[in-house]
């Protein structure tokens, strides 16, 4: 049985009111300073609401916290299409390169247990790496600044996604590609070079880095649902991935996630992000010292595993995370310790712009009245 946007399996309601919610968007926007400030904060939940509800076909899970209390969370669309199952608080949602934060947050600790130097060579580390890399460190592959070329950049990299390679096979593959600027001389986002922190991760520790993540970050903040994406096991709750194109909802293409390990194979909720949130403002995990390098902001707003930037509301850190069928937002205004997450199971052209947008609403409706000029 086809289930394509057009066909008659698939939610009906989705399809004709598609125009009607473009419309309404517009209006929304034109109309949305007269309805946050007109109504006010008991209404948060009906204009979050109705942003959402004019995207035409959005799909996924959405929170909203300030000081750890949850003030908005709803979920829109369908987990899986083909089934009719629909999104709900506990669907895993893949995370992509939000993973890098739990990656930053796992050498952080190593580094404070003693067993990895942020300025040594990777080659301290690893058994075997080209002659053109020995020079990189660790703080090079965490803030992006080590000269390694992005993994998706490459066209090798592109053909291997089906296959079952290792971590190390995956890392080979790049053996031979230049750099593209010497270590620490500029910022370059490199997927690569967080495939080689996960690697290093388990040489130092003696663990997968599955068991040291689930051991060292997972398991102390209660995190039950987040984990690694591995596409042999059954993970109850996980969405299936979609794209739109040209209004039609498809399928996205497999990809093997174990070949992301460290930069982008994780799945989570939404509430698990927020237990996350908590645990950095309570530094569970790591000190005060640790905390405060792993926040520092190195070339281009970028830190270890975050975007770090100085607002008008205060500082802000946050990360975007794009996979196969499946985009995540995380936005931290650590001042008014605001939390706005956003996981979709659908990847479209417009997919950072609707985040960013929700954001601000955010903004103009939650913080603080003396923050708002």
């Amino acid at each position: 049985m086809n289930y394509r946007a057009d066909s008659a399996n698939f939610p009906v309601q989705l399809k004709i009111y598609s125009t009607l919610r473009t419309v309404f968007r517009i209006l929304f926007f034109a109309l949305f300073p007269v309805l946050v400030f007109s109504q006010g904060k008991k209404d948060i939940e009906e204009v979050f609401d109705r942003y959402f509800e004019s995207i035409d076909q959005f799909s996924g899970n959405v929170l909203v916290a300030k000081k750890g209390q949850v003030l908005y969370s709803n979920s829109f669309g369908y987990a899986n299409l083909e089934l009719g199952v629909r999104n709900d608080i506990g669907t895993k949602f893949r995370i992509g390169s939000l993973t890098k934060q739990f990656t930053a947050m796992g050498i952080m600790v190593l580094v404070e247990q003693g067993k990895i130097g942020l300025h040594q060579s990777i080659a301290s580390y690893l058994d075997s790496i080209p002659a053109h890399w020995e020079s990189i460190t660790v703080h090079q592959l965490l803030s992006h600044t080590s000269g390694l070329v992005h993994a998706w950049g490459s066209s090798e990299f592109k053909k291997c996604t089906a296959l079952e390679l290792t971590t190390d096979e995956v890392i080979a593959l790049f053996w031979e590609v230049p750099l593209r600027t010497a270590p620490g001389k500029s910022f370059h986002y490199s997927g690569l070079g967080y495939f080689i922190l996960a690697r290093i991760i388990e040489k130092a520790s003696g663990l997968s880095y599955a068991a040291f993540m689930a051991d060292f970050i997972f398991e102390p903040l209660s995190m039950e649902n987040t984990g690694m994406d591995r596409p042999r096991e059954l993970i109850t709750g996980r969405a299936s991935g979609y794209l739109l194109e040209d209004k039609e909802i498809i399928n996205a293409d497999y990809l093997n996630m174990q070949l992301l390990k460290g930069g982008g194979n994780m799945y989570s909720t939404a509430h698990d992000l927020l237990l996350w949130d908590r645990a950095l403002y309570e530094r569970r995990l790591i000190s005060e010292k640790g905390d405060s390098t792993l926040f520092q902001p190195v070339q281009k707003n970028y830190a270890y595993g975050w975007r770090v930037l100085d607002t008008p509301h205060g500082q802000l850190t946050k990360h975007n995370g794009s996979i196969n069928g499946f985009f995540a937002q995380i936005f931290r205004l650590t001042d008014e310790q605001v939390l706005v997450i956003v996981l979709m199971n659908q990847t479209r052209p417009e997919h950072p712009r609707l985040g960013n947008q929700f954001f601000q609403i955010v903004k103009q409706h939650l913080l603080n009245e003396k923050n708002k000029h």
